[in-house]
């Protein structure tokens, strides 16, 4: 999947798709702020090829799935079905730890 910095106006380029740098900024800060909080529920919507390259929210979704024990929280994560197994991989997650729901 091809991906380009527009630096005229800061968009990143995934695909088809085109995403302001500043959004992922404001998205990190509150992802954070969230994890802080005692929720019943959280909901990261959602993990995507970003994610896994380093990119995007990564910095505060690696963080929060990867001590999702130290959370108050149930975590939510949102992801293609085709990223499943990517999911494990980066997040060296067991899948019987995990419970699936799939809307196709």
């Amino acid at each position: 999947m091809k991906q380009t910095l527009d630096k005229e106006v800061d968009l990143v380029t995934v695909g088809r798709y085109k995403f302001k740098k500043t959004v992922f900024e404001w998205g990190r800060n509150v992802l954070k702020k969230a994890s802080t909080k005692n929720h019943t529920y959280l909901v990261i919507d959602e993990i995507g090829i970003l994610e896994f390259r380093g990119e995007g929210l990564s910095h505060v979704t690696d963080e929060v799935i990867r001590n999702y024990n130290t959370y108050n929280s149930k975590i939510i994560v949102v992801l293609s079905e085709h990223l499943t197994s990517q999911f494990f991989k980066h997040f060296k997650s067991n899948p019987t730890d995990v419970e699936f729901f799939s809307f196709s």
